[in-house]
């Protein structure tokens, strides 16, 4: 029932604004009602506060600070010069380049080419998955073609929570004694999944949508 709906969006948005999350002109009647306008800009604001608010560099917002780690991460790097969140990324390398930069035995940089993007988004967003844990959010022949500023931040927010955490090789077990290995690993060394990552997951695809 519509009353019942209202009534648990109320709870999420009541626990929401617990983290410190001003919701601005956002009830629970416009979101049970399918207000897409309404609905992007909470999942927005979501995003802000639990991937991208907390990323410190410096002196800078959260928006700037990501911007200038990522500048300061791929400035080795040929054929890459990232200004912004949107074209910046569309030739594949700059992502690329973040990983090479903190898992140079994933990408062979040196073999990539600026003119074959999709080749090179699609390899960074499978290497990202695989061996990184970041989701593949993200579309190549979209970015690519009509790159949209906020899905790339939410995206390359993940690898700024990736690389700024202790790194633990995964573990196959194939055997007893691999069993055995696994069963005496150090547990404050194997990292825990972040939280943060789990929200652009969720709503970056809402997110592609909003112009």
């Amino acid at each position: 029932m519509r009353f019942h709906k209202i009534a648990n969006v109320n709870k999420a948005l009541e626990f929401i604004e617990s983290k410190g999350v001003k919701l601005v002109s956002i009830g629970a009647e416009e979101i049970v009602d399918g207000n897409v306008k309404m609905t992007l800009g909470l999942i927005w604001t979501i995003i802000l506060r639990f991937a991208i608010q907390e990323i410190n560099v410096g002196e800078l917002s959260a928006r700037d600070g990501l911007l200038l780690w990522c500048q300061r991460k791929t400035a080795p790097y040929d054929n890459v010069n990232v200004q912004n969140f949107n074209t910046s990324w569309k030739d594949g390398l700059a992502f690329c380049a973040l990983i090479h930069r903190h898992r140079p035995e994933l990408i062979d940089y040196s073999k990539l080419s600026k003119s074959d993007p999709i080749y090179n988004l699609n390899l960074a967003f499978d290497v990202a998955e695989k061996h990184l844990d970041i989701p593949k959010m993200l579309d190549a022949e979209d970015v690519a073609y009509n790159p949209d500023e906020k899905s790339i931040m939410t995206y390359v927010s993940c690898f700024y929570h990736a690389f700024n955490k202790p790194w633990t090789p995964k573990l196959t077990v194939t055997s007893p004694q691999d069993s055995s290995l696994v069963n005496n690993f150090p547990r404050e060394k194997i990292p825990q999944r972040d939280p943060r990552k789990d929200v652009g997951e969720r709503v970056i695809d809402y997110c592609q949508f909003e112009k």
